[in-house]
């Protein structure tokens, strides 16, 4: 994990493992990888500011009988 979490590839970790694919090792560790956590983060951040700015603000209504 500490690996993964200071930038090395998800690969070089499966070798050392010794796991014989890398689904393997990305099944158990790829929470860890840090590339993948700050994509994952951005991707956040700019799905909430394009949210943000496409919120559609209604006009009060009035009442028809007043």
């Amino acid at each position: 994990m500490e690996l993964l979490l200071a930038g090395a590839s998800i690969d070089d970790v499966r070798i050392l493992l010794g796991h014989s694919s890398v689904r393997i090792t990305e099944k158990h560790y790829a929470p860890w990888v840090k590339a993948r956590q700050d994509r994952l983060e951005q991707n956040v951040m700019k799905t909430w500011n394009e949210a943000k700015k496409k919120v559609v603000r209604f006009p009060k209504m009035t009442n028809p009988g007043s």
